[in-house]
């Protein structure tokens, strides 16, 4: 069962590496800009939905380790990279 967990953070995590910015929830709702940036922090974070798409523990690392290293497999090969680094796990 603990296989079955690990796999399914695995999949949350390199999704989130993968998927652009512009198309994620924490955009949509606002918590974060087009580059990453934050710009509600957690602990003003008060309605459900934008809990719900910025939890401090995957979004928040994943979004700044993304902007960190801007590098350009996020934008044209994607779906090629994600299916890499899951086979790789």
């Amino acid at each position: 069962m603990s296989r079955v967990i690990d796999a399914l953070i695995a999949y949350r995590i390199l999704k989130l590496l993968v998927t652009p910015f512009d198309k994620t929830d924490a955009f949509k709702q606002g918590i974060i800009d087009k580059d990453g940036k934050v710009l509600i922090k957690s602990r003003q974070i008060v309605n459900q939905k934008q809990r719900k798409a910025y939890t401090l523990l995957i979004s928040s690392n994943c979004f700044s380790q993304r902007r960190i290293s801007k590098q350009s497999i996020y934008r044209k090969r994607s779906y090629k990279v994600f299916t890499r680094e899951w086979f790789r796990i």
